[in-house]
């Protein structure tokens, strides 16, 4: 099932309210999942190359977790993810950078730049919370 599936199912079974925000965002996701269970191999050994990210922003409330959620859920166990939310992931980047700082490093290489962006992802909407949590 794809992220838009699994929208729609929530919204038939009344757990969720339609937004146009999210929705706008279910293709994106649709197209991420997609590229993520079968990414694009370049060379002469096929080699998977890597897949461009998504990067959600909007209020509290706007649904991005839940968004996130229906991703991962899509996914299944197929790939390793690692969900975190923003604070969170600040807060292992610094404590990333800290390391290699006192190792001597100048940036992690977990850290290294990349050349491509994710792609941004604007929810700005009054009413898009869930009635109820997603399934977990």
């Amino acid at each position: 099932m794809t992220p838009s599936d699994l929208y729609r199912q929530r919204l038939d079974r009344g757990r969720l309210t339609p937004d146009p925000a999210q929705q706008a965002v279910l293709p994106i996701l649709d197209r991420l999942a997609a590229t993520l269970l079968d990414p694009p191999r370049k060379g002469l050994l096929r080699r998977p190359q890597r897949v461009k990210g998504l990067y959600l922003w909007g209020s509290v409330g706007t649904g991005k977790s839940m968004l996130m959620d229906l991703l991962l859920e899509a996914l299944g166990v197929r790939i390793p993810v690692r969900r975190e939310h923003f604070h969170a992931f600040m807060q292992w980047v610094q404590a990333a950078l800290g390391r290699a700082r006192k190792a001597g490093r100048r940036t992690p290489s977990c850290l290294w730049p990349t050349r491509s962006r994710p792609r941004l992802a604007s929810l700005r909407s009054t009413r898009c919370r869930s009635r109820t949590s997603p399934t977990r």
